[in-house]
């Protein structure tokens, strides 16, 4: 159910290693949705003044609750490089993006993905 945009190639792909735990654990897999939420519009983080005036980038990886709407009600950061730089700039952005919701059992529920934003300044 967690996607993260932008990573790397490390180890099977994510479909393989959740066939082979589904095999074995069906009932861990019992509610999964069969269509994970996927994004309508995705709001642009604001690069925050201060760290463009440092050259800083860095990224932010944050875990979003996405209600069966589509609206994104909660955001956790996960981990952000650097701390104390990008996160509330991430937050924001999340809290206006909108999602088709994922699809369980042919109806809208309420899930949680994850998702990856770069900081990164134009040359």
């Amino acid at each position: 159910m967690a996607a993260l945009l932008n990573a790397r190639d490390q180890g099977p792909p994510a479909n393989l290693v959740l066939a082979s735990a589904a095999h074995r654990f069906p009932e861990a897999f019992d509610n999964l949705p069969s269509r994970p939420p996927e994004p309508i519009h995705t709001e642009h983080p604001v690069f925050p003044a201060e760290a463009a005036q440092q050259a800083i980038e860095g990224t932010v990886v944050a875990k979003l609750w996405i209600d069966a709407n589509g609206k994104v009600s909660k955001v956790e950061i996960v981990s952000a490089t650097p701390p104390g730089v990008f996160e509330e700039a991430a937050r924001a952005a999340f809290m206006k993006s909108t999602f088709s919701p994922a699809i369980l059992n042919g109806e809208p529920v309420g899930s949680v993905a994850e998702r990856l934003v770069r900081f990164h300044l134009k040359p």
